[in-house]
């Protein structure tokens, strides 16, 4: 079988959302390691710490590849072998699983249906903005190439984390980002109070992009 080459990363605020998390991984049939962080607010300055919190799960991650696993989020007995299996054949590329969201997990009634699914376009090349860290496989050697997470935008808002590596790496270059056929099965939930007043989506991320574009590899993982 296989060892511990994967690194399981779940950043949550939500503990009750972990029961789904916790059942579909006792039912993966390969070793990995599962690092759970808190970004809870309450730091000076911050609105939340989940980008720091991020970079330091990943500086003391064992495997090579990191699998972003979120709460409230169920996949497949075979999920992480398949995606192992696809990062050691394809290992400059960044891989989402994709799924709708549902009311109860018997997974019957679909409250939201994932537009990124289409048949005809399975473990194809995506625009990097398709990668949706819900559950998704990045090579952790990606991180390192643009410098970790951005621990700014936890100053700044809600949001836009996993984006900001996404962008990062599209113009840092070398990896492709593939929409699999690896089916992601997620429940409902809810946001922080604040998340649409403090949400960086728009013109305060555009701001600090302004930013990347000078130089895409920032300082917090070296």
């Amino acid at each position: 079988m296989y060892g511990t080459q994967i690194s399981v990363i779940s950043a949550t605020t939500r503990p009750e959302g972990m029961a789904l998390v916790h059942k579909a991984l006792s039912e993966q049939d390969m070793k990995f390691e599962h690092i759970i962080v808190s970004p809870l607010g309450g730091e000076p300055g911050c609105v939340w710490t989940l980008n720091r919190e991020m970079n330091r799960a990943i500086a003391c991650a064992k495997g090579d590849l990191i699998i972003s696993w979120q709460d409230y989020t169920y996949a497949k007995p075979n999920t992480l072998r398949r995606f192992w299996d696809f990062y050691t054949a394809n290992p400059h590329s960044i891989v989402s699983a994709v799924g709708n969201k549902y009311k109860l997990d018997d997974w019957k009634d679909v409250t939201w249906t994932d537009p990124r699914i289409d048949p005809t376009n399975e473990n194809q090349e995506c625009p990097f903005h398709y990668i949706e860290l819900n559950l998704a496989a990045i090579p952790k050697q990606a991180f390192y190439d643009v410098g970790g997470y951005d621990e700014r935008l936890d100053e700044l808002g809600y949001g836009m984390d996993g984006y900001s590596v996404m962008d990062r790496l599209d113009m840092h270059g070398g990896y492709k980002f593939i929409l699999s056929d690896i089916r992601s099965y997620s429940l409902e939930h809810d946001r922080p109070k604040a998340w649409h007043e403090l949400n960086l989506i728009g013109a305060r991320y555009n701001e600090r992009r302004k930013h990347y574009i000078e130089n895409h590899k920032l300082p917090y993982l070296q």
